[in-house]
């Protein structure tokens, strides 16, 4: 061991990872469990020895074999060629490396694939690590080029947090996943695991995006047409952390147990802030039952949903890309989240450089896929302690997907159907779902491990049991949790949140959205040039006689527009309407690595079949966006 190596690797982890250093000088990975055990020490030992070229080398000592991490021969030759193997996907491409090893393979990997790619690591054993804080000088992969190190025993809780932040619907398609040698003969259940929790994540955001793929056409309308609601707005983030303690938060679903316990809500009225989610609204109205808040999310909701008087003023909380029927007719308070990158630019325009400060900012809710989920996570920023389920069945319930009184009550499965997936129930028997419905359940139980100090109540009487949720009917959840002793009202609550623009921004925004149709034009004028210079790369690479130069500066041209349109937020705003075109033309229309004959003709015909794509939806969006114009115009005038 080399103390001068271990101190340069702490004094760089202080510097990407604050608390590391103390965590580990003060062993506290090594405080057993009851019995006896140690939770984060393997039954390994891992050595320093040397490889036949004079490198040093870890071996790995397990049941009386062992493993080297590198080779044998030439270590530092070998992770170089173990790097070069890797892909390079090009702009946000996320490299997960399971096994940190000595941290050869993470230094090769960090200089073939440049700054554009992220690289995530996760390490199943701790004395392996602690091996290469003291044996190996690892301080350059803690600088900032490394978006997150996972070790076990450390912060093997961050997993779903480091994916959220680093891989999303729009470069899944470019996550690769390396196993780096003898971790899988070494740690076979971590690598299980986390492999498991990799492809579970990977197929949630698959759902997601065929969700979004459905939704596209009326999504893109829905964005721009709803673009006048932030005129008047009010803003999620002035909810976070208001409830009062003693306040739980009741969430009500559309699952057919509904039907069951519906009419013990009125019992809690008062008592807790019941959020119902927008396919529950007219049953909850239908038995005398008005909810404080109400959740939607869905671009394609039918507006027979929405269609009981009461429901106009019923404060909603959404996003910009849910239907614009909706917003129009609804006259209550609308409480939006960060859901479409042009509201960043609007954000800017009203506040200037202020615009990201906590004051002025408009976050995300995070998601598992459908209403339900997002109003789970509106209760939980909102400050409560204790969340009661209900209706949330997440299974086929006699057959049913929903409850009565809803748009779809009639709906039925055949439950002797064995494709259909099966979940643990209630009352502790197997029953059917859909694949849709299982990954909602998922999420839900990944998020009561995340919050462990979240108290989630499962008062749902059927369909799915929610691991980590205590199970009780609606009445005892209502008389055990609904004990605040001032009688709760979400009015109260919600006239203390003031519009998020006061007269000075709601004036430049306006201004900045009367020239939304030239901006798109000249938008318009971009993806043209675009789609034509895909079309030269196209024909000068099969005409076959070009210079390289002339090659290069097409590409170098190509590659500039592409930067341009994937910063550019009212670009987003109609690459959102691309949803339904081939996935693959925005994953692919980057990749240039390789200037064969083959691969460039490939990606000039995807590329121009972007281009045009993005064409025909600036066309068609040409009143729609004059509309929205011209409705600032009449804010400015009046």
């Amino acid at each position: 061991m080399r103390n001068d190596i271990w101190e340069k690797n702490l004094s760089a982890i202080d510097k990407k990872l604050p608390g590391w250093r103390a965590y580990i000088e003060g062993k506290k990975y090594e405080i057993k469990r009851k019995d006896g055990t140690t939770p984060y020490i393997k039954d390994v030992k891992v050595r320093a020895a040397e490889a036949y070229n004079g490198e040093t080398i870890s071996a790995v000592h397990h049941k009386g074999k062992a493993y080297y991490l590198s080779g044998k021969y030439q270590p530092s030759l070998y992770a170089k060629r173990l790097a070069e193997k890797v892909e390079n996907k090009g702009f946000g491409a996320v490299v997960f490396v399971i096994g940190f090893s000595d941290g050869r393979y993470i230094k090769e990997l960090l200089r073939k694939m440049g700054k554009d790619v992220t690289i995530l690591v996760y390490e199943p054993c701790l004395e392996i690590f602690l091996h290469a804080l003291h044996e190996y000088d690892i301080s350059e992969l803690f600088a900032d080029r490394m978006a997150g190190i996972m070790v076990q025993g450390i912060n093997e809780n961050d997993f779903a947090w480091t994916m959220q932040k680093s891989v999303s619907i729009d470069n899944m398609a470019k996550f690769r996943l390396e196993v780096m040698g003898n971790y899988e003969k070494l740690f076979p259940k971590e690598v299980d695991d986390m492999v498991e929790s990799i492809r579970k994540y990977i197929s949630r955001l698959t759902i997601q995006w065929n969700t979004m793929v459905n939704f596209t056409n009326q999504t893109i309308y829905n964005n721009v047409k709803n673009l006048r609601m932030l005129y008047s707005h009010y803003n999620f983030n002035s909810l976070h952390q208001s409830l009062p303690q003693n306040v739980p938060v009741i969430i009500v679903g559309a699952g057919p147990s509904l039907d069951k316990n519906i009419d013990e809500l009125k019992y809690a009225k008062g008592k807790a802030c019941i959020i119902a989610c927008d396919t529950a609204l007219k049953p909850l109205i239908d038995h005398g039952i008005i909810p404080d808040l109400f959740v939607v999310v869905d671009p394609k909701k039918p507006m027979e949903l929405f269609e009981r008087e009461e429901i106009k003023e019923i404060p909603v909380i959404s996003g910009l890309d849910v239907p614009y029927t909706l917003m129009q007719s609804h006259q209550g308070k609308k409480i939006l989240y960060f859901d479409t990158a042009i509201i960043a630019k609007v954000l800017q325009q009203a506040f200037g450089d202020a615009w990201n400060t906590p004051q002025y900012y408009m976050g995300g809710i995070p998601t598992g896929g459908n209403v339900a989920s997002t109003a789970f996570s509106a209760a939980r920023l909102m400050g409560a302690r204790t969340i009661i389920l209900m209706g949330q069945d997440m299974a086929l319930t006699g057959e049913k997907e929903h409850a009565s009184g809803t748009f779809q009550a009639d709906r039925r499965f055949d439950l002797s159907n064995r494709n259909l997936p099966l979940v643990e129930s209630v009352d502790g028997r197997m029953v059917p779902t859909l694949h849709i419905l299982k990954s909602y359940l998922s999420w839900f139980e990944e998020q009561i491990r995340l919050y462990p100090n979240l108290k989630v109540i499962n008062a749902t009487e059927g369909g799915a049991k929610v691991h980590g949720s205590k199970q009780m009917a609606l009445r005892d959840a209502i008389r055990a949790y609904c004990k605040c002793k001032r009688e709760f009202s979400g009015g109260r609550l919600l006239k203390k949140v003031k519009p998020h623009f006061g007269a000075e921004e709601k004036e430049r925004v306006a201004l900045w959205f009367q020239e939304l149709p030239k901006r798109m034009k000249n938008l318009e004028k971009k993806v043209v040039k675009g789609g034509n210079d895909y079309a030269k790369l196209e024909q000068l690479v099969l005409k076959g006689s070009y210079s390289q130069a002339e090659l290069k500066r097409l590409l170098k041209r190509l590659k500039k527009v592409n930067k341009e349109l994937d910063q550019d937020e009212e670009a987003a705003l109609i690459m959102d309407g691309l949803r339904g075109v081939e996935y693959t033309l925005r994953t692919q229309m980057y990749t240039f690595q390789d200037d064969s004959q083959k691969d460039l003709i490939e990606s000039a015909r995807i590329g121009y079949k972007f281009m045009q794509s993005m064409q025909v939806v600036l066309l068609q969006m040409e009143p729609v966006f004059q509309e929205v114009a011209d409705y600032f115009t009449e804010k400015l005038e009046g």
